[in-house]
């Protein structure tokens, strides 16, 4: 222990003193090293002063949490947050975080007092759970757009492109860009709700409200019906080759063979 040449017999100091563990260290052989207690006592000051912080009374301390937060580095308003672009954390193309989450996302961290390190990262974070339900929403919709087409050419065979043209000339007819982005959402995912909107485009069709929707390609179900009365009426031209219109018969038996094959051209 170095001494400062101030020495007082530690005998005639309080019990207290002597004995707290933070007075030790300057007693040695019964003397106390005045000197290094007061050295040490200055730098303890200056640390002090240095550190400015002052520990708030309790949690509803309001101005003395803002103290301590604006020493750790909040800065003064919550627009002065910089935070990363989407397109540094590799967001995928179409994520979007609109201005208004950005922004109260900014307003609840300078309310809870983070800095701008802090920010900074829980905003990667943020971000990064964001994606992270967006990819696996457009997964999910891409799942459905498959399932729905599948189920949707099953049932409709060689009608499928035509069946969808219909919708689409449907929906530019009658839909505004709020329909249009309500079923491109998600409801036009959905195999029931498309056929729905082909039974309309159909009947509109037929009523010549869409510039002759309705074609002549079956669904497989319908050519299989109109097959099945063909082979249940004898005296249907296709029974009978001196019939004039025996060849057309023929041809139109053999396209509804190829409607419930789903190979129509």
């Amino acid at each position: 222990m170095e001494g400062e040449g101030i020495f007082v017999d530690a005998a005639g100091l309080s019990p207290d003193v002597v004995s707290n563990p933070a007075m030790t260290t300057f007693i040695k052989d019964g003397k106390m090293d005045v000197g290094n207690v007061i050295k040490s006592y200055l730098g303890a000051q200056e640390l002090i002063g240095r550190k400015g912080i002052v520990a708030p009374k309790d949690e509803n301390d309001v101005e003395g949490w803002n103290k301590v937060y604006d020493f750790l580095g909040r800065p003064k308003t919550a627009a002065e947050y910089k935070l990363a672009e989407l397109t540094e954390l590799k967001a995928p193309e179409g994520f979007k975080l609109s201005d208004e989450l950005v922004n109260g996302f900014k307003e609840q961290a300078h309310k809870l007092g983070y800095n701008a390190r802090q920010t900074g990262e829980l905003f990667k974070w943020f971000v990064g759970s964001q994606v992270s339900e967006y990819n696996r929403l457009m997964q999910e919709k891409e799942g459905s757009r498959s399932t729905a087409e599948k189920d949707l050419r099953s049932k409709w065979g060689a009608k499928y492109d035509q069946n969808l043209a219909n919708i689409a000339k449907l929906i530019k007819a009658y839909a505004d860009k709020d329909d249009v982005k309500f079923i491109e959402e998600g409801v036009g995912n959905d195999p029931r709700v498309i056929r729905l909107l082909s039974k309309f485009a159909e009947k509109m069709g037929e009523d010549g409200l869409l510039g002759g929707a309705r074609g002549f390609t079956l669904s497989p179900e319908e050519a299989k019906a109109e097959l099945s009365k063909i082979d249940n009426n004898k005296d249907h031209p296709y029974w009978n080759a001196a019939h004039l219109e025996h060849a057309a018969a023929v041809k139109r038996y053999s396209d509804l063979l190829a409607m419930v094959s789903g190979q129509a051209a």
